[in-house]
C-alpha cells in the first residue's frame, strides 16, 4: 500500500507514460486489445493520481466525482477547468477505449491533458491548497 501522495502522483506518471506507449502502438496498429488495455491505463492513472489526496478512492466514477467536486470547490474557475480537463479526457479514453474498443480514440493525442491534470493536482497539494484525506475517512 503507499501512503505518501508523491507515490501515488509517480505511479499515476508511469502508468500514463505505458498508456502513452500502448496508445502509439494502437494507432499504428489499430489492435482493438491495445485500445481496451490504453482505456483502462489511463483511468487508472487518473484514479491513482486523485489517490494522492485520498487514499482510499475507490475505482468508480461516482467516488472520483464527489472527491473531484471537493477538491475543486476552493479553487476558481480556470483552475477547477485544469483538473477538469483531465477528467473528461480519463473518462473518454475509459469509455470509448476500453469499454466501445474504439481504435480511432487512440488516434488522439489527448493524453497530455490527463498528465497537465496530474501535474498540475501535484502543485495544488505541496502547496496546501488541497486537504488530504487520510485512511478510513
Amino acid at each position: 500500500m503507499m501512503g505518501r501522495p508523491e507515490d501515488h502522483l509517480r505511479r499515476a506518471e508511469r502508468l500514463l507514460e505505458e498508456a502513452e506507449r500502448c496508445r502509439r502502438e494502437c494507432a499504428r496498429t489499430g489492435d482493438p486489445d491495445l485500445c481496451r488495455r490504453v482505456g483502462r491505463l489511463v483511468w487508472e492513472a487518473w484514479v491513482e493520481a486523485l489517490r494522492a489526496v485520498d487514499p482510499d478512492l475507490p475505482d468508480d466514477k461516482d467516488a472520483v466525482d464527489e472527491l473531484l467536486c471537493e477538491i475543486e470547490e476552493p479553487l476558481s474557475y480556470e483552475e477547477a477547468g485544469r483538473l477538469g480537463e483531465g477528467d473528461i479526457t480519463a473518462r473518454i479514453f475509459y469509455e470509448e477505449c476500453y469499454e466501445q474498443g474504439e481504435v480511432e480514440t487512440c488516434r488522439l493525442p489527448w493524453l497530455d491533458d490527463v498528465k497537465a491534470s496530474i501535474e498540475f493536482l501535484g502543485q495544488l497539494l505541496r502547496s496546501g491548497r488541497i486537504p488530504l484525506r487520510r485512511h478510513g475517512r
